[in-house]
């Protein structure tokens, strides 16, 4: 299997992700790497739980498309239940099934929404995208120790804001904040290094793509007539499909046995229907995002 750390892979894909503001390129904020020690003893049972516990920061795109960086604080706080349930900071995530190599089970993620406030000259008068719940399920396969496929798919099924859009009050509206709906798909290629420094480094990268359905992916790069009107831009209806591909790589040091220090970074590049967006283009936003993050975490158990 290969171990959970704190990543930060495309979010994308996160915070979630898929987080919207850093989706795809964003988060795979996971639990720091274990496999830095020995077992104890051959007959020391491992412990049902560990609690990994932390923070740092995350400087990426100020939502998925814009050109303009912001420094995103990021708390960290991970359960690990028997590598059964995991609950991160981009969400929940259940192996139902793990044998000959094969990960499966349900998810649950958080997507972070968009705020005209990070970038009003881009987003005037396109209004906010309200925070949501995304379900999903995920199947994943280890062919061998150092390489994991994995496809994740989501749909948006709760928005966690219902206030008004105070964005839009400058047009003498009083609308509620919308959200994202619709289906997204991440599909990761990752690999892992031996670990190195005496089982002290652990290094990882991953090749991805992120995929929007239609309704998805008209709610984050679309805009309608009436934002057309509002904002200047044209109106743009695209169809879903790869809305970005890319790159992470992870690095891990292990400070103690229990407290690491890991450095991450991402690059994805919007492409298709979402390289097209009126948001993206004309120098409002840009098809290349960067993202880099740097955590500290120290682990309870284990």
């Amino acid at each position: 299997m290969i171990h959970h750390r704190p990543v930060l892979t495309g979010l994308a894909l996160g915070l979630g992700l898929s987080v919207l503001a850093l989706p795809a390129f964003a988060a795979d904020l996971q639990e720091p790497a274990q496999q830095g020690f020995p077992e104890l003893t051959i007959d020391a049972p491992k412990p049902d739980w560990t609690v990994t516990v932390g923070g740092g920061a995350l400087y990426a795109p100020a939502f998925l498309g814009s050109g303009k960086m912001k420094v995103v604080p990021v708390p960290y706080v991970a359960v690990n239940w028997r590598d059964t349930l995991l609950l991160d900071p981009k969400g929940l995530t259940i192996n139902a099934l793990n044998t000959y190599g094969f990960r499966a089970g349900p998810v649950l993620r958080y997507s972070m929404g968009r705020d005209t406030k990070d970038d009003r000259k881009t987003l005037n008068g396109l209004g906010d995208l309200a925070p949501t719940l995304d379900a999903g399920g995920f199947i994943a396969y280890e062919p061998l120790p150092w390489l994991e496929a994995a496809v994740e798919l989501r749909r948006s099924v709760l928005k966690l804001k219902d206030s008004r859009d105070k964005s839009l009050n400058r047009f003498g509206l009083n609308e509620k904040i919308k959200a994202a709906e619709g289906w997204t798909g991440d599909f990761t290629l990752g690999v892992k290094a031996p670990p190195l420094l005496d089982h002290r480094l652990m290094l990882g990268a991953a090749a991805k793509a992120t995929w929007f359905d239609e309704s998805y992916m008209r709610s984050v790069f679309g805009v309608s007539a009436a934002q057309s009107g509002r904002s200047g831009l044209k109106t743009f209806r695209p169809s879903g499909g790869i809305a970005s591909v890319g790159i992470s790589a992870d690095a891990t040091y292990l400070l103690t046995e229990k407290a690491a220090f890991t450095l991450t970074g991402s690059y994805d590049r919007l492409v298709g229907e979402a390289a097209k967006s009126p948001i993206v283009t004309g120098g409002r936003g840009s098809k290349n995002q960067y993202s880099v993050g740097a955590f500290v975490t120290y682990r309870f158990g284990g």
